[in-house]
């Protein structure tokens, strides 16, 4: 059993070097983790994130100290630049620009290309992105039969749980929306209705 927390990004790692909870929503995150351990007691709790993510951002992962505390192993699970690579993964903020230079009319605004760039990344990248994740944990668990937490951005939450149920895996959200903002689920909702409008543009990219 997979039970999901989704969250904004920017809540998930602190600019504090041991990773303290900053923001308010980062002590809402803190907390809904802490207790959520503590209530049912994981094998492994993991997140989409990296050590490179770490090094790059200048972010320490709050899961990670909360999990050691509570003497709960923790794992990173987000695939590195080379790996992205090798799986053929491309992100919302690679296919922007290239949209904006390759439309064929050269008249598309930033606003049609980065929806257009959220479905592309929905409707192709995610899945190959989330296998990636389901690995990892699967590294360190047998999520068919353990208890794990995963701690993942609020826009994979449905696409990840669709995975985990087409491989056997029952998961439940405990938490979601954690510091999401208006403008961040526009973003993702556009790049949701660009994709249902125009599903074959997954096949540019």
């Amino acid at each position: 059993m997979v039970y999901l927390i989704g969250l904004a990004h920017r809540e998930q790692a602190s600019l504090d070097f041991q990773g303290t909870p900053q923001t308010e929503a980062q002590k809402q995150y803190a907390e809904v983790l802490k207790k959520t351990i503590e209530n049912l007691r994981p094998s492994l709790v993991a997140e989409e994130y990296s050590t490179e993510s770490e090094t790059e951002n200048k972010r320490r992962s709050i899961a990670k100290p909360i999990a050691d505390s509570l003497k709960v192993e923790h794992q990173f699970c987000d695939p590195h630049g080379e790996q992205r690579r090798t799986i053929g993964y491309l992100g919302v903020q690679e296919l922007h620009p290239q949209i904006m230079m390759h439309d064929k009319n050269w008249d598309i605004s930033p606003e049609e290309a980065q929806a257009k760039a959220w479905a592309i990344c929905i409707g192709k990248y995610f899945i190959r992105r989330e296998r990636v994740w389901l690995g990892r944990i699967r590294e360190k668990s047998k999520p068919e039969d353990d208890v794990v937490i995963f701690v993942l951005g609020d826009g994979h939450v449905d696409s990840f749980a669709d995975l985990l149920a087409k491989e056997g895996i029952k998961s439940e959200v405990v938490e979601r929306h954690i510091g999401v903002t208006a403008e961040d689920d526009a973003l993702i909702q556009n790049g949701f209705q660009y994709l249902k409008e125009h599903p074959e543009c997954v096949e540019e990219f």
